[in-house]
């Protein structure tokens, strides 16, 4: 269990580094909006979505082995992955960012507000995401082992 959290925890940097990048140039550089949400929202679902499909190509390779097919573990992956990147972390910064806005944080520093809310919200997915991650790519017929 130890070698394949560590495992883990390469991929979960790699993806972080990804979505770190992709997050801030869709808030700060392109200042990316769609469907009337905020800059910093769409930010965060378009640099989600991104990195779940990578990071499923890079758990199901390197870090859990699994007799599943692709069919099988896939949609289980993306529901959880889309549950943890579009509601969870998405939770995360909206409560972060509302907030220090309200008692007036960091009000001058957008860039590491977003950034600080970001960190919160990809450190509470990583831990969830590990738990539903092995659960469907190395528990066989659905039974806990």
């Amino acid at each position: 269990m130890i070698q394949k959290a560590a495992k883990f925890a390469v991929v979960g940097g790699i993806n972080t580094v990804l979505d770190f990048l992709l997050f801030n140039l869709f808030a700060h550089v392109f200042k990316t909006s769609a469907f009337g949400l905020q800059t910093i929202i769409t930010a965060q679902i378009l640099s989600a979505s991104i990195v779940v499909l990578v990071s499923y190509i890079l758990n199901r390779c390197f870090t859990f082995s699994s007799n599943k097919s692709h069919k099988e573990t896939f949609w289980c992956y993306i529901l959880i992955s889309f549950f943890n990147a579009w509601i969870l972390q998405t939770a995360v910064i909206a409560l972060v960012v509302h907030t220090s806005n309200a008692l007036g944080l960091l009000a001058q520093n957008k860039i590491l507000l977003d950034n600080i809310a970001k960190c919160l919200g990809i450190a509470l997915g990583m831990i969830s995401n590990f738990f539903f991650y092995h659960r469907i790519f190395e528990h066989k017929n659905s039974k806990v082992q």
